[in-house]
């Protein structure tokens, strides 16, 4: 898995050096990786040229099209351009967003390099639609990841993106947005020395249960009624690689539809019985109230760092901010009251 990240590192090129390395067949590039595409936060730069039009019509289909990837080495000033694959991925976002997600397919890009012996691929969150809004709607959503990585270890990095889309139709409009990287699940697997649980015959009880009761805590913080250990939906599951230690850690992903983020096509599911996802709904398990004051306890304890988070964010104007920190305000005050476990835990808990 080591291989993975360092394949990542060397067909993104985020903090790689190249070198002309002579050898009997000619000059051929050597990249040389040092350090890994997630542990930074200053926004990557990469563009990505690809029919728009095609792309949107072929995003029901599970469809890979064919698409250029360009990127800059830190240490000359071309452009590195590598071929590429991509399809669209998330069932809801398809259906709600005019430009989905992309999954990036990197098996066939031409990196003189030996770690690309294996089929890999890699989520790109993308803007969902081209309007203002929806550009803050997806650095929101990397907020959220950001957010829960303050609050639990077993969380996947992010990595922000300035995307600049060169569309090779008719109509040949560029776009520059934003978007993001996911860290890929075996990679963060890895780097926690943990494995990759992949079947979806789970539920909650299989989890461990502090750790499951600090992330449904997390997800009603946020307002984030949208996902489910049974089936992995909008969560992966890893576990330890001591056989003796069977309980899975769940790990979420996918935090568009909560209600700190506040997408417009974000709509809450019927069977939750409110009318925005702004309302906070408690999706976990049932709990002690003793389990649920220990994560209480614990989000508290995090609460200036998830604020600072927030506020150390250059790419969200203040009245976005503010709106954010004043949302997670209102669950900091509501914990505080003796109604809180029997009102807002034990009415929704399953």
């Amino acid at each position: 898995m080591r291989k993975y990240c360092l394949i990542l590192c060397g067909v993104l090129s985020l903090s790689c050096k190249i070198v002309m390395a002579q050898e009997e067949d000619g000059l051929v590039d050597s990249l040389l990786i040092h350090s890994d595409i997630f542990a930074f936060e200053a926004p990557a730069k990469i563009s990505l040229k690809m029919d728009v039009k095609a792309f949107k019509k072929a995003k029901y289909t599970d469809k890979y099209l064919p698409a250029e990837l360009s990127y800059k080495l830190d240490s000359i000033n071309e452009a590195v351009v590598k071929q590429v694959r991509i399809k669209a991925r998330g069932n809801s976002r398809c259906q709600k967003c005019f430009f989905p997600p992309i999954k990036l397919n990197i098996r066939k890009a031409d990196v003189k390099n030996d770690y690309l012996s294996e089929t890999k691929t890699i989520k790109l969150v993308t803007h969902c639609n081209s309007a203002l809004v929806n550009k803050r709607y997806l650095l929101k959503e990397y907020l959220a990841y950001k957010l829960y990585q303050v609050v639990s270890p077993y969380s996947f990095r992010v990595r922000l993106v300035q995307m600049e889309y060169i569309d090779t139709g008719k109509r040949g409009k560029n776009i520059d947005t934003w978007a993001f990287l996911i860290e890929p699940i075996g990679v963060m697997a890895e780097r926690l020395d943990m494995l990759n649980v992949k079947s979806d015959n789970l539920r909650d009880e299989l989890m461990d249960r502090s750790i499951m009761t600090t992330l449904d805590l997390f997800q009603y913080m946020i307002g984030n009624a949208d996902y489910s250990v049974q089936g992995r939906h909008n969560m992966k599951v890893i576990r330890s690689k001591d056989v003796m230690e069977q309980e899975g850690v769940p790990v979420p992903y996918d935090f568009d539809y909560s209600g700190l983020v506040d997408a417009g096509y974000a709509v809450p599911g019927d069977q939750l019985g409110i009318d925005s996802v702004k309302e906070r709904y408690f999706l976990g398990a049932c709990k002690t109230e003793a389990e649920i004051e220990e994560a209480v306890v614990g989000l508290k304890a995090k609460k200036p760092e998830l604020f600072e988070v927030i506020d150390a964010f250059e790419y969200l104007n203040s009245k976005e901010k503010t709106a954010m920190k004043r949302y997670l305000e209102e669950f900091f005050s509501a914990v505080e009251k003796n109604s809180f476990y029997n009102y807002s835990i034990l009415s929704t808990c399953k």
